[in-house]
């Protein structure tokens, strides 16, 4: 943890799916404002695909931050990724974050369907001029020769970035951090590992900062730790954790206190 570390704060995409209730685009873009101004490397706006609504409130984001960057979340499916595309046209620093998810990794028959996917995707994404995060759900779930083929045909496609998520919450911190340090010792120089960890047995904080000294370059985290599987790490305690640790984290914990 030498090199400052990016907060990927997702409070406006995973934070929001774990809340009782939606917000309005004003409060929105009122938190990514303050995001950006703590100095948040990147904010993740929402699911443009998942509605119209949904996707006006990424644009919205988009269109109101300029230091930062803005991700868009959708699966590697054609139609999602012209979504992120589309609702990203006027960020500043376009982010697209494709996710595959277990199920879809599961049958050996549809692999070579699912690399390509993935290839197609990841593609069309960079040639909008996104940088692409590319992320597998449950990624423990599936088997290493294929998830490091998965990775693989990401990373030559274009992706820089690999997210590395304890998706339910139940991993224990030497299990996510051998993970972690799986993948960030396969993929290239340059690519930047990404852990996201829930807190479902109560460990998000203490397996974000596992993560951190495996090799992971970014952390995803909430405000308040709120969002679904017993929330995620909260961005304020990372922050000071690492500023504890290493005094590597450029965030303002006073713009981010909440």
């Amino acid at each position: 943890m030498s090199i400052p570390m990016h907060i990927f704060d997702t409070t406006l995409r995973d934070g929001l799916a774990g809340a009782a209730h939606d917000i309005s685009i004003g409060p929105r873009v009122l938190v990514a404002q303050m995001l950006e101004a703590a100095g948040v490397a990147c904010i993740e706006a929402g699911c443009p695909a998942q509605s119209p609504a949904e996707k006006e409130a990424v644009e919205a984001v988009a269109a109101a931050v300029g230091s930062a960057e803005v991700a868009a979340l959708v699966s590697c499916r054609p139609d999602e990724v012209a979504a992120a595309v589309e609702a990203l046209r006027h960020a500043a620093k376009p982010v697209i974050h494709l996710v595959l998810t277990a199920n879809e990794a599961a049958e050996p028959a549809a692999r070579t369907d699912v690399c390509r996917a993935i290839r197609e995707a990841v593609s069309r994404a960079c040639a909008a001029g996104a940088a692409v995060q590319f992320t597998l759900t449950r990624i423990e779930d599936i088997e290493r020769p294929f998830r490091r083929q998965c990775i693989g045909v990401a990373v030559e496609a274009g992706a820089t970035r690999i997210g590395v998520p304890d998706s339910t919450g139940t991993l224990d911190m030497a299990a996510y951090a051998a993970l972690v340090r799986d993948i960030a010792g396969y993929v290239e120089p340059g690519v930047m590992v990404s852990a996201h960890s829930h807190n479902a047995s109560g460990r998000a904080i203490a397996n974000a900062m596992a993560a951190a000294a495996a090799g992971a370059a970014q952390l995803e985290t909430t405000l308040g730790g709120i969002g679904p599987c017993g929330g995620n790490a909260a961005t304020e305690v990372v922050v000071q954790r690492l500023k504890d640790r290493c005094g590597t984290c450029p965030v303002d914990l006073n713009a981010v206190h909440v």
